[in-house]
């Protein structure tokens, strides 16, 4: 993407069946901040994300939005608590519905997204692809983690030596037994 390509911001409402119809290809950055979804995810909002989203009809006259993104997000380790980087890669193709219905009967490997007036929302798929892609928990690497050292000690082990004495809780019952 070009410099003057990442210094226009992607709009975030377009006539998808418009765009699809002339076979528009939009180039931007949408900023992380404006992507509410992402939030409480992310520790940086000033972060960019650089876009390609590109508009289409197929042969059979379908209407299809593929968007890709490379970058990287900052987000809390939940170890530690700082923030890492993260890489993120955003590669998906989307069937622009009219209705519905009409998303009811694509194929089940086709994800439609139904137009709002015609409108759709890059931003939206957008969010919703990254967070398909972003860990469940995000963690530093072991290596790179301040709180991997407390971490593999377990919680409240001052010292690995330590061992508790806990009684089964489960002796009561053998005893039941005899």
């Amino acid at each position: 993407m070009s410099e003057e390509q990442l210094n226009r911001q992607l709009p975030d409402h377009v006539d998808g069946r418009k765009m699809a119809d002339h076979d528009v290809c939009l180039e931007g950055f949408v900023p992380v901040a404006k992507l509410e979804r992402l939030d409480t995810m992310t520790r940086e909002a000033g972060d960019l994300l650089p876009v390609t989203a590109t508009f289409r009809r197929n042969e059979a006259r379908h209407r299809w939005l593929h968007l890709e993104m490379r970058s990287e997000l900052t987000i809390e380790c939940q170890r530690c608590l700082e923030g890492y980087r993260y890489p993120i890669e955003v590669d998906c193709e989307v069937m622009l519905v009219r209705d519905d219905e009409i998303a009811k009967i694509v194929p089940r490997h086709v994800e439609p997204v139904v137009l709002d007036d015609d409108a759709v929302s890059i931003w939206e798929v957008l969010s919703d692809e990254i967070l398909l892609v972003l860990p469940q928990v995000s963690q530093h690497d072991v290596e790179h983690c301040q709180g991997s050292a407390s971490f593999e000690l377990g919680p409240g082990k001052a010292d690995a030596s330590v061992e508790l004495d806990v009684e089964n809780p489960f002796s009561v019952l053998a005893k039941l037994k005899k």
